[in-house]
């Protein structure tokens, strides 16, 4: 979003200086630190990246996206082995001043707000900017020129920001700031820009403290000002910014609320429609949501937000066809909507249709390459058709673009259990357990390789570790439980299964579970009846196809227990416990050739598996 009273610096003039100043070196050259000329050259490319960053500062955009620009020079500044670097900025003046506003900027976001020695130390650090900048008379290059001058401009609105923040209203406070707003207004920076800074620390100081009934009431009064004068704004902004903090931090009743009261008083602004209308989906309220929805786009039929929504509630709805429509509507009302693009990805992955919705995800990172949830929607789509390692080779680039996504780990560790490449899977949960240590979908992971290395005492551990996080989970109860059938402790088992049945009635893994259990302990009544319901519940449910192929094995009925098997293995080709029962009834019928055959097969999967395992 742009704020319309936003500085206007010249990009374009800047642009064409930094390419002036890269053509002077020549091209393609690579940075010495020998050469200071060259850490210009450098800083001058970092620069172009923060500018435009800083500009979305100042429209009123989040600005955390500045630092991750900064990352590389930094460590390129501190590195000690840089010896003549080093020597040559040791001193901040030497920085480019607006490199060191945005480290200053930093520093305020992250600083203590009620700590004297850290405001005593951010006031001193922002003057010495501003007088470095306003005392600067010889500039060597085209880019120190461009730097000063913006610096001389913007230094005094972050030094406003701050005082404003860290709450300085004493008199001396009081007559730098009068003094900075005059100097900008002779500079040409638009007063109404300055409230707005202003307004903004102000918000922000009250939501360091908490104070969020404050922080609506400022908010409130900023649309107030903006109506009541001739500030070109969204007199909403702070409004929607504030309702998505508040949606942040856990407090959805009180946005929810206050969202409410602003509707009431603005029906016509849809931005509040939007966000009331995503509350709604993320309460679980897709009923309500999707009514208010379909209004909205009865007045909006072309709004590209509200088709992207209208495409989420159908995903939810399992309704993947009208979500495909839902996202082309919104893709057709701007090419450019990333959300849209990843919306139909999504409703394809839904459909099934892995192909077309590899593509769609495609598509989406060509609009946005930084999209991490296109990558994960890739690599399922993916896996899904067999294409384990273009899967695994596609989470990596995502792992390459936020290597400290704990999920990104996850699912590359997802991908090599499956593979069957045990060693690779622990290794890629450490990661993900390194990230955070609280990941329970890890220590789920580490249970089940192994349980299915017969490790039956450590993946009890590793189930248990799990649940202390994630108490409610129940894929994890189950696999604990069937660890604790299988170390003969079938009674605390079943207890486990039947207390995790009355929270997830309908899990069919659990149903399945309790049936192997009676099975087990020749309850055969019971776990009949139980395999009838799971099937009923799940018909490819392929566990209980293989438990009732079994079942029906045992009863000496092999014609009828292989076409079970049969069927476990048109959903699972590879499924080794369905091939092997496959081969009990083709012996069992005095089809021992065909049995040989099969036996050859499976011992071929059995070796594949066993070479990667850990």
């Amino acid at each position: 979003m742009t704020n319309p009273n936003q500085i206007e610096f010249n990009s374009e003039f800047y642009i064409q200086s930094t390419i002036k100043i890269l053509e002077g070196q020549g091209k393609d050259i690579s940075f010495d630190v020998e050469n200071e000329s060259y850490f210009f050259v450098h800083a001058a490319i970092h620069m172009r990246m923060l500018l435009s960053h800083l500009g979305s500062f100042f429209g009123a955009a989040e600005f955390s996206p500045i630092f991750v620009q900064t990352g590389s020079f930094i460590k390129l500044v501190e590195d000690a082995r840089n010896t003549n670097l080093a020597g040559q900025i040791a001193n901040k003046k030497f920085w480019p001043h607006m490199f060191r506003l945005v480290l200053f900027l930093e520093k305020l976001c992250k600083s203590d707000l009620n700590s004297m020695d850290q405001a005593g130390s951010l006031l001193k650090e922002i003057d010495q900017i501003i007088s470095s900048a306003e005392h600067h008379r010889i500039v060597k290059s085209d880019f120190q020129d461009i730097d000063i001058q913006l610096s001389r401009r913007l230094a005094r609105i972050f030094r406003i920001f701050a005082y404003v923040l860290l709450d300085k209203t004493d008199a001396f406070s009081s007559r730098i700031m009068k003094r900075d707003r005059n100097i900008l207004l002779q500079r040409g920076i638009n007063s109404n820009f300055v409230k707005w800074f202003e307004h903004r620390a102000k918000i922000e100081k009250q939501i360091e403290r908490k104070a969020y009934g404050k922080a609506m009431v400022l908010a409130e009064e900023w649309e107030t000002i903006c109506i009541g004068s001739d500030i070109i704004d969204e007199s909403n902004y702070f409004e929607l910014k504030l309702l998505a903090y508040l949606d942040g931090e856990g407090l959805k009743i009180n946005a929810i609320e206050w969202l409410k009261m602003l509707i009431s008083r603005h029906p016509e602004d849809v931005e509040f429609t939007k966000m009331m209308i995503k509350f709604l989906i993320e309460n679980n309220q897709y009923q309500e949501a999707a009514e208010l929805c379909d209004s909205s786009l009865v007045t909006h039929p072309t709004d590209k937000v509200f088709h992207f929504l209208r495409s989420q509630l159908h995903f939810q709805a399992q309704a993947f066809v009208d979500s495909e429509r839902s996202a082309l509507m919104s893709i057709s009302s701007d090419e450019t909507f990333t959300p849209a693009y990843l919306a139909l990805a999504y409703a394809c992955l839904g459909k099934r249709d892995y192909n077309e919705a590899i593509s769609a995800f495609n598509r989406t990172i060509e609009v946005d390459s930084t999209v991490i949830d296109a990558y994960r929607g890739k690599s399922k789509s993916l896996s899904a058709i067999g294409q384990e390692y273009d899967a695994m080779y596609t989470i990596k680039k995502a792992i390459s673009i936020e290597p400290n996504n704990p999920l990104l780990h996850h699912d590359l560790a997802n991908l090599y259990y499956l593979s069957g490449y045990f060693k690779e899977a622990k290794a890629c949960c450490k990661n993900t357990l390194r990230l955070n240590s609280g990941f329970a979908d890890a220590y789920v992971l580490l249970g089940l390789m192994d349980s299915r290395n017969d490790d039956f005492e450590s993946s009890v551990k590793w189930f248990s570790r799990a649940l202390t996080i994630e108490p409610d989970n129940v894929f994890a109860i189950n696999e604990l439980a069937y660890s604790k059938h299988m170390l003969g402790e079938d009674e605390e088992s079943l207890e486990l299964l039947e207390n995790a049945f009355a929270v997830a009635p309908d899990y069919t893994d659990l149903i399945y579970s309790m049936a192997v259990i009676h099975f087990s302990n020749g309850d055969y009544d019971e776990a009949r009846i139980l395999l009838d319901r799971s099937l009923s519940s799940e018909p490819d449910h392929v566990g209980s196809i293989i438990l009732r192929a079994d079942d029906l094995l045992f009863q000496s009925l092999p014609e009828e227990a292989l076409v079970w098997f049969e069927r476990a293995i048109d959903i699972e080709p590879q499924n080794q416990d369905a091939i092997q029962g496959k081969v009990d009834a083709l012996q069992m019928l005095g089809l021992s050739e065909e049995a040989s055959e099969l036996e050859r097969e499976e011992q071929e999967i059995v070796a594949d598996f066993g070479d990667s395992d850990d």
